[in-house]
C-alpha cells in the first residue's frame, strides 16, 4: 500500500475527509515553495500535490495555467532526470510526513 492510500484509509476510518491543497513549484518563487508546503502541513493538510510547472497546461484551470506561467517566466524548471525532491528537499520532506 501506498502512504496517500494509508492515509485516506486512516481518515476514513475516523469519518474524516482529507484535505489535499495543490502547490505548484516554482510559483511565487522557487525559495518559497519548501516554505509554502511546510505552513499547508502545519495547517493540516493531510496530503499535499505538488504540481510541475510546464509550458503548455491545457488540461488546468486558468489558476494553475498562471501559475505554471509564473514559475517558467522565473526560469524554474525541474533538474533534468530528477524529481521535485532535487529541487525541493525540504519541500519533498513535508509532503512525505503527511502522505
Amino acid at each position: 500500500m501506498s502512504r496517500i492510500h494509508d492515509t485516506l484509509a486512516t481518515l476514513k476510518a475516523q469519518g474524516r475527509t482529507a484535505l489535499i491543497p495543490y502547490v505548484t513549484a516554482g510559483d511565487p518563487f522557487a525559495d518559497a515553495t519548501p516554505e509554502i508546503m511546510q505552513a499547508l502541513a502545519d495547517g493540516g493538510a493531510d496530503i499535499i500535490e505538488l504540481g510541475v510547472p510546464f509550458s503548455d497546461p491545457m488540461a488546468d484551470g486558468p489558476v494553475i495555467q498562471k501559475a505554471s506561467e509564473r514559475a517558467l517566466s522565473r526560469r524554474h524548471r525541474p533538474a533534468a532526470g530528477a524529481g521535485h525532491g532535487a529541487r525541493f528537499p525540504a519541500a519533498t520532506t513535508a509532503a512525505r510526513r503527511w502522505c
